[in-house]
């Protein structure tokens, strides 16, 4: 029975050949030769390229035999060709299809004098059209899989002229909106290296136009990943530079607050030492208050300082506004509060009335006395008038 059992695993093993596991196969293993690529392509060009596929080393060569190899063309319109060339080979194997070939594990069983040395792909096909929203695709033509090995991928870039007008025209609304805000930004500062900087990126959106108009989709690819790096670039520096202006602005306000609330403090103490104290009273209160609230804008600005050095332009800005508008409001109020303690401080005293006896005189009384101003009136007349005639009288006697 034991016997039985033996003979039977025995003839099992010879009708089922053993199967070894294959040696993984990497991509670094072989030598790859890529030929007739161009560097770009448009939807509906033609593609004719030759891939070579090598084994690094003989031992590699071995390690590539024995298994099976899928290859799958993505074109429009494909056509592969393979050619398997062996050193015992006069003529290379050849097998042909569309959009897949298989090269089956058989072909590549060579004998152990007989060595693998190249795998030849001649693709053919046309670029197939892309989505309008990509400018640039890098597009998978051709897929190599080898049984238990690395999967090689044969990538083309395909270059989408309807996308590229359209980047074009995005790009000139840019550059437009970057002239308005250098405009703008000129009126507070010193801007001309920005102008400089946009007058070269209008240059080249010229060139990449001109490109276009002549059918030269690579140098237009090229110009506006130039152009969208130049502009993000420009963008950044004109943040940069209103981050700067604002700052500086803040530092501005809080230094004129400073000499108010100086000045303010200055006034009250004249106004002290010329007796006014009751006056400034309010005054004197509502400066020891804004003095701690302008201690709280200091922080703010420093919080500010902080967001700048660091380099976060656009943070900066929204914090920068928002404490200047705080500031204005500080010096207006402080503005006035120095007008109105000078004019305390200028205003002349207003003169004490002498108290005198009181007395009211009815309307009888009034006659009388009138009467006898005019009594005092008329005697006074008629006594100079005598007085004349007797002076008069004594000269015409002297004579």
């Amino acid at each position: 029975m034991k016997k039985g059992i033996l003979a039977l695993l025995i003839a099992l093993v010879v009708i089922l050949k053993p199967v070894f596991a294959l040696e993984h196969l990497n991509k670094d293993d072989l030598k790859i030769t890529v030929e007739g690529l161009k560097s770009s392509y448009s939807p509906g060009d033609k593609v004719n390229v030759t891939i070579t596929i090598e084994p690094k080393s003989d031992d590699i060569a071995k390690k590539m035999e024995n298994r099976e190899y899928d290859i799958y063309n993505m074109l429009k319109y494909p056509s592969t060709d393979v050619e398997i060339y062996a050193s015992g080979l006069t003529t290379p194997l050849q097998i042909s299809g569309g959009d897949k070939v298989v090269i089956p594990d058989y072909y590549l069983n060579l004998p152990e004098d007989e060595q693998l040395e190249k795998i030849v792909i001649k693709v053919l096909g046309y670029v197939p059209s892309v989505s309008e929203d990509k400018g640039i695709v890098e597009f998978t033509y051709l897929k190599v899989e080898p049984q238990d090995g690395d999967i090689l991928y044969f990538n083309l870039t395909i270059l989408n002229p309807s996308k590229l007008s359209g980047d074009l025209n995005r790009i000139k609304n840019e550059v437009k909106d970057l002239e308005a805000q250098i405009n703008e930004l000129c009126k507070y500062v010193n801007a001309e290296s920005l102008k400089d900087e946009l007058n070269k990126i209008k240059t080249n959106l010229s060139l990449a136009e001109g490109y276009y108009n002549d059918h030269d989709y690579e140098k237009v690819s090229e110009k506006i990943s130039w152009l969208e790096k130049a502009i993000k670039d420009l963008k950044e520096k004109i943040v940069k530079m209103w981050a700067e202006y604002y700052v500086d602005t803040t530092k501005n306000y809080m230094n004129d607050i400073d000499a108010l609330i100086l000045k303010a403090t200055s006034f009250i103490d004249v106004a002290k030492s010329a007796g006014k104290t009751k006056e400034i009273i309010p005054y004197e209160l509502n400066v020891t208050q804004i003095k701690y609230n302008v201690e709280d804008l200091k922080n703010e600005l420093q919080d500010i300082q902080s967001l700048y050095d660091n380099g976060k332009y656009n943070d900066t800005i929204d914090k920068a506004k928002d404490l200047l508008n705080k500031e204005k409001k500080v010096k207006l109020e402080l503005s006035m509060i120095v007008d109105e303690l000078q004019n305390i401080i200028n205003a002349k005293p207003t003169p004490t009335p002498t108290k005198g006896f009181g007395f009211k005189l009815d309307k009888k009384t009034l006659e009388y006395i009138g009467v006898g101003i005019g009594v005092i009136v008329i005697g006074g007349a008629v006594a100079v008038a005598i007085s004349r005639w007797r002076q008069k009288r004594k000269w015409d006697e002297l004579r």
